[in-house]
């Protein structure tokens, strides 16, 4: 349980690395019990729901083998870390959890844990919601700050609503003083549940509730099979609704918003989808890799999804669980993710009819409702690792608990099932698996920590730090963990960034080498790094005096692999001004222009355009660039590009309303305040210009701009 505590400003990926590597951990701690003699319970291997487990492991193998990019899809994706050997992990604790936990004493101790921690998250994010937070994590661009360690207040809020039933359920149990404190864990849960404002979350316990309720009810108790499959028939049910009728998600959304409102998330998912459908078209049995969604969904960009959210999107989930499982492994893979689901319903239901004893049915009970949330949850929402592995612990011990039912026992707890026994070669052979196993995981683990600990530090040092303290930290990442790109394109940029600074050829030519193998652990599928390389390959063209078309070649392997990103033309235009090619700049700008739907690519089109020499077309595109940006930190950027565009195209008062508006959202910038100066003084406004040039001085006093504007205002 402390994974889900497990958090640090100071890493690169702060909330989902670290979860991982304790998890790991934790695995590994597993393993040594197992090698001072704890058992598994080789019953739940060989049992159909281990077996279909099994199969959908197997699937997710040969899914990883035929993937597009096999590395990430192993070892998951940065930020995101959810390949095959994640996957390995959640599996492992299924087995763990359906082999240990036994009984209603192993369930209740399993749920005092989560219990404390749910504490401990609620408790922090009202400290959070009220300005406290220790470690200053910032809020999200729409204001909520309740995201505890989880990282998101989205994922905080489904976090308790797995939490929440077996917290319910431990209330039952307890009496006098620790019945209390859980009765107050339970409200300040839910208080910080409700701060969340995650809607899907709010949902899903209502949902909760009714159902326990239900369930309490004797005369409910020969539906209890069908009661506890409304969330996966409810999840089903949405997750039809907003695919085969896109329009119901624009009415949902609107009828949510008078509750809570934050945009169009139901319309914006119902978009995505269909991108997600045309890639299990496109690979329909064995997807494209677990964890491979960020690498392949540019080529199926939606244009109406960047609009909606106001951004040209680097989507790397497709917030809906089946879609994932589909679009990672195909049809093989979702059909036996379904079949892991069927199986452990199967074997865990009938173990509630007559004569069930009743603490173990409302333990059953209760696990099943946290269990059977997971699938609601997510039906909108995209799982992280802490929910990923909650899946499968509260799974595995649903399964632990109804296998407990049926079999006796041995003075250890575990099943006493007859089994051949096991001859001492050969559990030799395991316990050194075993110890090889756990010491490889937790070696893992931590050099994975260590390795993004530098690379943080090398993020963090990248505006304020000489270049080689950030290329030193970005070194060790890289040493560390040489197979993952993020930390060789990070060197690579370091490194250029550097080369700029000193004029090191050398260093320039590194930069290169490291971008490409970044690139190459990537298979060569993302369109940034191959702009990296294309940005890096032009300076080096400009320094050695030779020019080529390499850059531009870069520019093209990455427009083919995200054809409908206005960002990348904008780039490329911005590319073929550097070297000249003013005609192709003009044609990839123009390309940019038609494609551009959202406010960064109205704005990134209003720059290269005001290069390009066209600033009544940049104009334009900014002006709409400033109607849709909503967002208010990213406001004041396209109010002062605008106004260069305005005074560049001769509309002086234009360009003073525009620095205006930029002021407005960010008083302390001088460079706007003067280019306002610049304005008022073209449109003859002298009185205001001088008190705008003086009042730049007065945060600037040795700008020379605003200087020598104030003198030629105060000739006669």
């Amino acid at each position: 349980m402390l994974a889900a505590l497990a958090c640090s400003p100071e890493l690169g990926d702060s909330f989902e690395l670290p979860k991982l590597a304790v998890l790991k951990l934790g695995l590994a701690v597993a393993l040594l019990a197992l090698l001072l003699g704890a058992r598994l319970a080789g019953d739940v291997a060989r049992g159909a729901a281990g077996l279909v487990v099994g199969a959908y492991l197997a699937v997710n193998g040969a899914a990883t083998l035929a993937a597009v990019e096999p590395r990430s899809a192993l070892l998951g994706s940065y930020g995101h870390d959810q390949g095959l050997l994640t996957l390995l992990v959640g599996a492992a604790f299924f087995l763990l959890a359906a082999s240990w936990i036994h009984d209603e004493a192993a369930l209740a101790r399993l749920a005092a844990a989560l219990a404390a921690v749910a504490s401990a998250q609620a408790l922090y994010a009202l400290a959070q919601h009220l300005g406290l937070d220790p470690l200053g994590w910032p809020a999200q661009f729409d204001g909520r700050r309740t995201s505890g360690t989880i990282g998101h207040p989205n994922a905080l809020g489904e976090f308790f609503a797995l939490a929440l039933p077996l917290g319910g359920w431990l209330v039952l149990r307890q009496r006098g003083l620790r019945r209390d404190l859980l009765l107050w864990s339970l409200g300040l849960q839910l208080v910080a549940l409700a701060l969340t404002q995650a809607r899907a979350a709010w949902g899903v316990v209502a949902l909760q509730a009714l159902l326990a309720a239900l369930l309490r009810l004797r005369a409910a108790h020969r539906f209890t099979r069908l009661l506890l499959l409304v969330p996966q028939a409810t999840a089903l049910a949405l997750f039809a609704a907003l695919l085969l009728a896109p329009p119901l998600a624009t009415q949902a959304d609107a009828a949510v918003s008078g509750i809570v409102p934050r945009g169009e998330p139901l319309l914006a998912r119902a978009l995505l989808w269909r991108s997600a459908l045309a890639l299990v078209a496109e690979r329909p049995w064995l997807g494209w890799g677990p964890d491979s969604f960020a690498l392949v969904y540019p080529r199926h960009r939606v244009a109406e999804l960047d609009a909606l959210e106001a951004a040209v999107g680097q989507d790397d989930a497709v917030h809906n669980t089946l879609l994932r499982v589909a679009t990672s492994s195909g049809l093989l893979g979702l059909g036996a993710y379904l079949a892991v689901q069927a199986a452990l319903l199967a074997r865990v239901l009938p173990t509630l009819d007559p004569p069930a004893p009743p603490g173990r049915r409302m333990a059953l009970l209760a696990l099943l409702l946290s269990w059977g949330s997971y699938t609601p949850l997510f039906a909108t929402g995209e799982s992280r690792i802490l929910t990923e592995w909650l899946f499968w612990l509260l799974g595995g011990a649903a399964l632990g608990l109804a296998l407990g039912a049926r079999c006796p026992r041995t003075p250890s707890g575990v099943w006493d099932v007859p089994k051949p026994p096991t001859p001492g070669r050969r559990r030799g052979l395991a316990r050194a698996a075993a110890a090889l196993l756990g010491a490889l995981l937790a070696l893992e683990a931590l050099s994975a920590l260590a390795a993004d600990a530098a690379f943080g530090q090398s993020v963090l040092h990248r505006a304020d730090a000489t270049g080689d303290v950030v290329v030193t930290w970005a070194e060790w990442a890289a040493t560390l963990r040489p197979f993952e790109p993020v930390y060789q394109r990070e060197l690579g940029l370091a490194l250029a960034d550097r080369a700029r600074q000193t004029g090191d050829r050398a260093g320039l030519a590194a930069a290169l080498a490291r971008l490409a193998t970044a690139s190459s652990l990537q298979g060569g599928r993302n369109a940034e790094t191959l702009l990296d390389l294309a940005r890096a390959r032009l300076e080096w063209d400009l320094v050695e005096a030779q020019p080529s078309a390499v850059p531009l070649e870069f520019a093209q392997r990455a427009l083919a692999l995200d054809p409908a990103n206005p960002l990348l033309y904008a780039d490329a235009a911005d590319l073929a001004l550097r070297q000249g090619r003013l005609d192709e700049g003009r044609q990839y700008w123009e390309a940019a222009r038609s494609r551009a739907r959202s406010p960064d690519a109205l704005l990134r089109v209003g720059e290269v355009g005001l290069r390009l020499g066209e600033p009544l077309a940049a104009r334009m595109a900014l002006r709409e660039a400033a109607r849709r940006e909503w967002r208010r930190p990213l406001q004041a950027e396209v109010y002062r590009v605008w106004g260069a565009a305005a005074l560049a195209a001769g509309l002086p008062e234009e360009a003073a309303q525009a620095y205006g508006e930029a002021l407005r959202r960010d008083p302390g910038d001088v460079e706007a305040r003067v280019q306002r100066a610049q304005a008022l003084a073209e449109a003859g406004r002298r009185e205001e210009a001088s008190r705008e040039a003086r009042a730049a001085l007065r945060l600037a006093p040795d700008n020379p701009q605003a200087a020598a504007l104030l003198v030629r205002l105060s000739a006669p």
